[in-house]
């Protein structure tokens, strides 16, 4: 039979096409190519299997067999077409020719060149959902990745055709590791197997610059493939299409964006100290707990009534689970990457939190109560986190006050969430 080949158009698959062998030529182009012959010359029995010394006492059965190889195939490709007809024990529904596709059964069409079964328009954003459904998708600004920061100052002075032509004349020299480099590249490492993780770059950097991006992605041999490049433009909007587990960002607007959206998202701080390489195996992250991964239900009463008014409410409500904060999505995906993670990598977390006793006992029975578990609590009652978190040596924190950010970052990189009353207004 003919190969298929799903036919494109600007939205997603709108046909499958039955095409004939195209003829093994030569990459090397001479006077002989220009054959009169459109195909390699091939009689009917070898191209439809149909014995066609009658060909039009054949039609009718040379017909019915091109369709139920078409739809074969179209129920192989499912996750993109529409059948309405019910599963049944492995055999493919009957097909059905709509109206509009009755030019393509034609005498010409069955007699030798291009023969095709049109069916239902799927979306772009249904067929990215099926083929990223399952993996942790970590979307991630060109700056969050590598170190762009000389090249950006140009980049804010508004001059974009000058950072164009400094990008493109550096096409050639991989920009160096980011703050957020030691993170993606050990979440990639999960997929040793399977394809567990994506990571898209989402990025206000021109098409041009972007090719820098990709080039420097590759002289690091991370396999990221897909990427989406605005030209200053706000990128946040294609979150959703992405169904996207994490986006991080120098961008604030863009990070705010986000969240609003339900998005877990952070403004990275591109000084931050970089990673530590003690761990190669083991992807660590520490996450901050009041509008961070709980609510900010008892930060409100913290800001209201003080100390003693917090821990006297959160005494009280021990026993009833936090509401969900913004990151508790992600450190859900990231429990379930664990538990199909390959032999060799791991997943290894932190609640790093200012609380203290006796507020301590509501955050640990909200994970309990969703089912998750932590490998580190670290209830500091009000100290500075930058040397704790030196000492854990996580791949990136997440806090929602900058100045935990910025005395972590001295130690680790890390990332501001701009979420809860702290950060209203």
């Amino acid at each position: 039979m003919f190969p298929l080949y799903p036919a494109k158009n600007a939205v997603g698959f709108s046909s499958i096409r039955i095409t004939p062998p195209r003829e093994n030529k030569s990459t090397v182009c001479t006077s002989s190519s220009t054959a009169t012959e459109k195909y390699p010359s091939a009689d009917a029995k070898n191209l439809t299997g149909v014995n066609d010394t009658k060909p039009w006492k054949n039609r009718e059965l040379r017909r019915q067999r091109l369709l139920n190889e078409a739809n074969r195939k179209r129920v192989e490709l499912s996750q993109c077409y529409r059948t309405d007809a019910p599963a049944t024990s492995g055999k493919a529904p009957e097909v059905v020719p709509e109206e509009s596709s009755t030019r393509d059964l034609d005498d010409n069409s069955l007699g030798g060149g291009g023969y095709s079964v049109m069916s239902q328009q799927c979306s772009y954003d249904k067929t990215m959902s099926k083929m990223l459904s399952g993996q942790l998708v970590v979307a991630i600004s060109s700056r969050a990745l590598f170190d762009f920061e000389e090249e950006n100052r140009l980049f804010e002075s508004k001059d974009d055709r000058a950072y164009m032509q400094l990008q493109l004349s550096r096409l050639d020299c991989a920009a160096k590791p980011g703050v957020a480099f030691s993170l993606v590249n050990k979440l990639l490492a999960f997929n040793t197997k399977v394809p567990l993780v994506e990571v898209v770059i989402l990025s206000r950097n021109d098409p041009v610059s972007g090719m820098r991006v990709f080039r420097s992605a590759q002289h690091y041999q991370l396999p990221i493939q897909r990427g989406v490049f605005t030209r200053g433009g706000s990128p946040w909007r294609y979150l959703q299409p992405l169904h996207a587990n994490l986006f991080l960002s120098a961008n604030e607007a863009d990070v705010r964006s986000a969240l609003s959206v339900g998005v877990p998202a952070a403004q990275v701080y591109p000084h931050s100290a970089r990673a530590s390489s003690a761990h190669p195996n083991e992807v660590r992250i520490a996450f901050d707990g009041d509008a961070v991964l709980f609510s900010d239900e008892a930060e409100r009463v913290y800001q209201k009534g003080g100390l003693d008014a917090f821990q006297a409410h959160e005494s009280e409500q021990a026993a009833i689970p936090l509401p969900a904060g913004p990151f508790k999505p992600l450190l859900e995906a990231l429990k379930r990457l664990q538990r199909e993670a390959p032999s060799g990598m791991r997943i290894r977390t932190a609640l790093v939190t200012a609380r203290s006793a006796p507020a301590h006992e509501r955050a640990i029975r909200t994970l309990m109560d969703w089912n998750i578990d932590v490998d580190e609590a670290m209830f500091l009652g009000g100290l500075a986190k930058g040397e704790f978190l030196r000492e854990f040596e996580p791949d990136f924190f997440f806090d929602d006050q900058t100045g935990h950010i910025e005395n972590a970052c001295a130690h680790v990189p890390a990332g501001h969430v701009a979420s809860g009353v702290t950060n209203n207004g």
